[in-house]
């Protein structure tokens, strides 16, 4: 985070744990980079304006750029979240339907269980 006051708005925003053996075994899932003052060029970069907000699900990466809005990070992870959850209760809902034609997708919604929706 390029300001300190966006990396204490996003801590103070999602929970975090406290326990050290989870967080020694903590995988990241997703990488947020937040860059205020690189401005995207509309003209070279087919943005409609400066800012920009970029998702990545094949990359598993958020880029948030051109703004110095903190809630940008917030609405980008909830946006995240409630876009997983969908994919998670459509996968869980159809996976014995489509267990025998995908049983590594079935698997990790299983695994996933309750704690996923």
């Amino acid at each position: 985070m390029e300001y300190a006051w966006h990396s204490l708005f996003a801590r103070n925003m999602f929970i975090q744990t406290k326990e050290r053996s989870r967080l020694i075994n903590h995988i990241p899932q997703f990488t947020v980079i937040n860059t205020p003052r690189f401005h995207a060029l509309p003209e070279l970069d087919g943005t409609n304006s400066e800012s920009y907000i970029i998702v990545s699900f094949g990359k598993k990466l958020i880029l948030i750029g051109g703004t110095s809005y903190a809630g940008e990070i917030k609405k980008s992870i909830f946006t995240l979240l409630n876009y997983l959850k969908v994919a998670l209760d459509l996968a869980s809902k159809f996976s014995k339907n489509f267990e025998k034609f995908s049983p590594d997708v079935s698997r990790k919604v299983r695994e996933a269980g309750p704690r996923a929706r």
